[in-house]
């Protein structure tokens, strides 16, 4: 049943690819090489190998990369760049956690940066920033050290997982309320648990033999993508954010090789009503009159889109006034795209 559920997740996504053949071919081929006693753990190595199929065929380059010409300051973006491109994939997101306290919905998706890692995060509450914000996230990308721990602050124990090696570590500060439990299901990749600020925290990360379970259908959608960035820039992750009162999509560019640290240009999509800066010089950008102005040392270009949602460009001192016009004509947005899964 397992397998049928996976082939049937991956079949989907295969139909978004430009060559879905390939995919079916690989996922197939992998499904032979194995008898149908296969462990959880060559099941989960299974889904997520045929994910990486479907990311690689169905996201080229040209849509994701974020490539630079190398040159700087506007010269030569289209005055009203298209709006929509066909989206040739999405971010396979294949798994859940298993228990989900009662009354937390999903809030929040992320995908992409260098190493293919992509999130979910699920609350009782809207998303906020504020310290105790109660989530329990699912996180899958590269392993990472915890050669730091354990510390002062942390417990950590080790587990098996369907054998498959892992680790429990607690903050001893929270009273068992804030756990997270990683385990590698492949030598090179890691699941993150994250559970933050909730009272059964630890018997949520143990509480079923498998933390995760299939969810075939879940995506993230490549409804932002940069065209053109500064040189020595790269597109980095898309996170998608159920606010209260309002819906954001926000890209970042990064001038590094991985996602840490502030961001050297931010990207962000939201419905608001207001825009989210006010004031500033008029600029022309995607076509129609916009806003330019520096805050506290941050440089913010804000223009309406046609399908009423605000985006805004910003960056510190790093880039001109110029470059941030070039980044935002040549961003693909998709216009009005539809979240079913914020708070479900």
């Amino acid at each position: 049943m397992t397998e049928k559920l996976i082939t049937e997740a991956f079949q989907r996504q295969a139909e978004r690819a430009p060559d879905g053949g390939r995919v079916l071919a690989a996922l197939h081929a992998a499904e032979r090489a194995h008898d149908t006693r296969r462990t959880w753990l060559r099941r989960s190595a299974l889904a997520m190998a045929a994910a990486a199929v479907v990311a690689a065929i169905a996201v080229p380059v040209s849509l994701l990369g974020g490539e630079s010409d190398g040159n700087s300051g506007n010269t030569g973006a289209p005055a009203n760049p298209p709006t929509v491109r066909p989206a040739p994939g999405a971010t396979a997101m294949p798994f859940r956690p298993t228990i989900i306290p009662n009354g937390f919905t999903e809030r929040m998706r992320w995908a992409g940066g260098p190493n293919g890692e992509w999130g979910r995060l699920w609350s009782d509450q809207p998303r906020t920033d504020a310290p105790g914000y109660p989530s329990v996230q699912l996180w899958y990308g590269p392993r990472t050290s915890l050669a730091h721990l354990p510390d002062a602050s942390h417990t950590v124990e080790d587990v098996t997982i369907k054998g498959a090696p892992g680790k429990l570590v607690e903050d001893r500060r929270t009273n068992g309320r804030t756990v997270d439990l990683y385990w590698y299901p492949l030598p090179d990749k890691q699941f993150k648990l994250m559970l933050s600020n909730v009272d059964t925290a630890r018997k949520i990360a143990t509480g079923a033999d498998d933390p995760v379970t299939l969810d075939p259908s879940a995506a993230l959608d490549p409804v932002l993508a940069a065209g053109w960035l500064p040189p020595g820039t790269r597109q980095g992750q898309m996170t998608v954010i159920g606010y209260p009162g309002r819906t954001e999509i926000t890209m970042d560019g990064r001038a590094g090789p991985t996602d840490l640290g502030p961001a050297a240009v931010t990207m962000r999509v939201t419905d608001q009503s207001q825009p989210p800066v006010s004031n500033g010089d008029p600029v022309l950008v995607r076509g129609s009159e916009g806003r330019y102005t520096e805050v506290a040392a941050v440089r913010h270009l804000v223009v309406r889109l046609p399908d009423s949602r605000w985006l805004l460009v910003s960056t510190s001192e790093r880039y001109s006034r110029e470059d941030l016009v070039r980044v935002a004509d040549g961003l693909t947005i998709q216009p009005s795209p539809s979240f079913g899964w914020l708070t479900r």
